[in-house]
């Protein structure tokens, strides 16, 4: 980690008398200064800036510090450039690459059991299922093997490593959401879950 390096470079500084040994902070509010915690202690000292070339957040884009200034790295590769894949993946593109599909499923659905709701084909991009009801959603492969969710078994929030593809999965009070950036790499069934009403147990995992 190249900003905690130079953190460490600091390690025994006189700072107000005494000598710390430093790690990164985050929070402050220009990602080029090179801020640092005293480890062990609960304040954090600012050692100018970064060294250029310091990786640093823009938004939501990944950029470098240059002379104290965080620079956007579009998808082209070019410092500065503010070129985004669209939802196709293409850099700089207008969405007219790849086919889009948007649907409500709104079907009743048997209490204290699983339905399938659509499928997911290999190299979908920007994937996103939410659902705002009491139930829950889950994936599966094509042999029926669960991914999330699966068997009463319910998921924590977070970054999921399933099916050669990453996912994210966020849930907050009666809303949930999978997030799949994509492209998939094989195809995944999408389901929901009726809450069970009849003593089935729910785990969480």
């Amino acid at each position: 980690d190249r900003r905690a390096s130079q953190c460490q470079s600091h390690d025994g500084d006189v700072i107000q008398g005494q000598s710390y040994t430093w790690i990164p902070f985050y929070g402050g509010n220009n990602p080029c200064s090179l801020s640092c915690i005293a480890k062990g202690f609960n304040f954090y000292y600012q050692f100018g800036n970064t060294i250029d070339g310091t990786t640093c957040n823009h938004g939501n884009q990944v950029g470098v510090c240059l002379k104290g200034t965080c620079q956007t790295i579009g998808c082209d590769g070019a410092i500065g450039s503010a070129a985004e894949m669209d939802n196709c993946l293409v850099c700089g593109g207008e969405n007219k690459q790849c086919a889009h599909y948007k649907s409500v499923y709104l079907h009743k659905l048997k209490p204290d059991a699983y339905k399938h709701i659509i499928t997911i084909p290999p190299g979908a991009t920007r994937v996103n299922f939410t659902e705002v009801g009491r139930n829950y959603l889950a994936l599966a492969d094509l042999d029926g093997v669960y991914l999330l969710n699966g068997r009463w078994k319910i998921h924590w929030p977070g970054r999921i490593q399933a099916g050669n593809t990453t996912m994210y999965y966020s849930r907050h009070r009666h809303r949930e959401e999978i997030t799949i950036p994509g492209p998939t790499h094989e195809s995944l069934k999408v389901m929901v879950c009726n809450r069970p009403s009849n003593g089935i147990p729910l785990r969480l995992s």
